[in-house]
Parts: C-alpha cells; sequence; structure tokens
C-alpha cells in the first residue's frame, strides 16, 4: 500500500513540476503581430503556382501470417496547374495513377490559390515554452520560386508556422476534401 501511495505521489509530483508557470498575457499583447518575430505575407496572385501536393492519411488492411493489420499511411495527390493531371502516389508502396482534373476543377483550384496570400509566421518570442511538436503540412504549393508546406508549424505554439491567411485555409481544406472523395472518376481523355 505505502508503494502505491508513494507511486501516485511521484506521479503527481512529475505532472505538476511540468505545469507552463508563465504568466497570462496581458489582453492587449494577444494576437498581435508584433508578438512574432519575422511574420511575412506571400501574395499568390504574384507567384507563379505550378503544382499543389495535397496531402492525407489513408488506412488499408494488410494480410501477414493470416493475420490481417490496419496500416495508417500517406497519400500524396500531386496536381500539375498547367496541365491538371493529378498523380496518386502513396509512402505504403511504389505504384502510382493518373487522373485528370476538369477544366471546372482546375479553374477552381486556380481562382482559390490567386485569390490567396501565404502567412508565414516567425519564431515566437524568447521565454515562451513551446512544445517540440512538428505540425505537417495539409498541401503544399508549388511556385517557381519556393515551396509553401500549408499548415505546417516547426513547434506546438505556431513558430513558423505557414499556411494561407485569413478564411482560405478553409477553402482550400474543402476543396481538397471534395477532390479526396471524387478524384477517382475524374478520367484522362484518350
Amino acid at each position: 500500500m505505502k508503494i502505491l501511495i508513494g507511486a501516485v505521489a511521484s506521479v503527481l509530483i512529475l505532472l505538476l513540476s511540468f505545469q507552463n508557470c508563465q504568466k497570462p498575457p496581458h489582453p492587449d499583447e494577444i494576437n498581435q503581430p508584433s508578438n512574432i518575430v519575422g511574420a511575412q505575407k506571400i501574395d499568390l496572385n504574384q507567384e507563379v503556382v505550378e503544382s499543389v501536393n495535397l496531402i492525407y492519411q489513408d488506412t488499408k488492411v494488410v494480410t501477414k501470417a493470416s493475420n490481417n493489420y490496419t496500416v495508417l499511411y500517406n497519400k500524396t495527390l500531386q496536381v500539375d496547374l498547367n496541365t491538371g493531371i493529378i498523380l496518386e502516389s502513396s509512402d505504403i508502396d511504389s505504384s502510382t495513377a493518373n487522373y485528370c482534373l476538369t477544366e471546372d476543377l482546375k479553374s477552381e483550384l486556380v481562382s482559390i490559390l490567386k485569390s490567396s496570400q501565404v502567412c508565414k509566421t516567425g519564431s515566437q518570442p524568447s521565454g515562451q515554452v513551446c512544445g517540440q511538436a512538428m505540425t505537417l503540412p495539409y498541401a503544399q504549393l508549388i511556385t517557381s520560386r519556393e515551396q509553401f508546406d500549408l499548415g505546417s508549424a516547426s513547434d506546438t505554439c505556431g513558430s513558423n508556422a505557414i499556411d494561407l491567411c485569413d478564411s482560405q485555409p478553409d477553402l482550400l481544406k474543402g476543396y481538397i476534401q471534395n477532390l479526396k472523395s471524387n478524384y477517382q472518376q475524374l478520367t484522362c481523355p484518350n
């Protein structure tokens, strides 16, 4: 019984020692751009966007030694904005497949991107405690000059975060969701 009480007390002490003791920000300091070092906006209307890689997770059932396992893997839909060709690939095998956007779907994606800006935040001010967990992107924009990993950040505080500005991420994510559901019906003309 003493061992159980000691173990519980040790766990509580350990948990309490990792609490963030930083004083809360003053209301005037919340969401002020001056709190972030090196924030910038890039207007995609001024960029030549060549392709968009849409990245999402999917599952697959794999049978090994008469046992079925559900495997979570990353799938990428690489959309060439010049041709409208979608190249489907995954990190579970080396197979690929080609599909083609309709002119309407291609125009809609180009319209979303051309009306957007990419917001890149810098690092958080020193003295702030942040967890070391990277946020992976939901899409990658490849322009003639740069690659933008949309939705990514280098820590839990959002340092070095990159995404579309304002409500544009919701628009692009909605487009991605629709495309994920329907891209396999988008056959290429012969």
